[in-house]
């Protein structure tokens, strides 16, 4: 019996067969890899929209209604008054039975760049006097020529109806996650 080792053409047959495979399997991890961003970016914009409508629906619902300028409306923010204890009594009434209201509060783009992060016309703020806190990021940009806005209120029978539209990517090379978010809220009385 003689040792023979691998021939020319064994050898190359064997690589070129490894190449296929790790190319294939290359390429699927690359695939699930742009998956796992893609999911990602998705939980993510949907995160922040629903945390931001969260916090909009429970302050509008303080509102009072006949704070709203609902002329106004339809429009990209809202001002408004929502019900507040202000006396310390446990109740947004005052002891003659008045409504207690909040200073104006506002929300809106950051356009003027309130907090100085940079983000303006991308992150939605509540504004109360010297107060901003921002309720989300990534909002979709203020569309030219009427297309849809990330932020928009208008009147929807005795409610109002907001939409939030976020969006967010992981990496540049992939396209960005689109969210659209809408509630119709009733503010009281």
């Amino acid at each position: 019996m003689r040792n023979r080792g691998f021939t020319l053409t064994e050898i190359m047959v064997s690589m070129l067969v490894l190449t296929i495979i790790s190319g294939v399997i290359f390429s699927f991890a690359l695939a699930m890899g742009a998956s796992v961003r893609t999911q990602e970016s998705q939980v993510t914009a949907s995160d922040d929209a629903r945390l931001a409508m969260m916090r909009i629906v429970r302050d509008l619902r303080q509102a009072a209604r006949q704070s709203i300028d609902w002329s106004a409306l339809p429009a990209a923010r809202i001002s408004y008054r929502a019900a507040v204890d202000l006396d310390g009594n446990g109740l947004a009434v005052d002891q003659s039975g008045r409504l207690e209201l909040s200073p104006v509060r506002t929300l809106r783009r950051d356009a003027e760049d309130l907090n100085g992060d940079g983000l303006t016309d991308a992150q939605l703020v509540w504004v109360e006097g010297d107060e901003m806190r921002v309720l989300a990021n990534n909002l979709i940009p203020a569309a030219a020529q009427g297309g849809p806005q990330g932020l928009w209120f208008e009147q929807a029978g005795l409610g109002l109806r907001v939409t939030l539209r976020t969006e967010h990517t992981s990496d540049p090379r992939d396209p960005p996650m689109r969210v659209v978010l809408t509630e119709v809220i009733t503010p009281r009385n």
